[in-house]
């Protein structure tokens, strides 16, 4: 999933990037008038270890690019207009 979000100034990007760091993200890219958030991580590890044991390690295989895929990425940019 992809969304963007728009805010006023250079002060409330770096607000809402952190905001996003806090929250498990990672910065995939940032200028001085934008920002990109992806989620981080392979899932959770309760879905890996019953994968594991039912699928012999090929389910988390597919189960961790599956997250990697469908990971929630967010644009921060600044809208002047705001």
């Amino acid at each position: 999933m992809s969304r963007e979000q728009m805010v006023a100034d250079r002060a409330a990007l770096e607000d809402k990037v952190e905001e996003y760091v806090n929250k498990g993200y990672k910065v995939k890219s940032k200028s001085d008038t934008e920002a990109q958030c992806v989620e981080s991580g392979f899932g959770s590890i309760w879905w890996h270890l019953l994968f594991l044991f039912t699928t012999a390690g090929f389910g988390n295989l597919i189960y961790a690019i599956y997250k990697r895929i469908s990971a929630d990425k967010v644009f921060v940019r600044i809208d002047e207009s705001l």
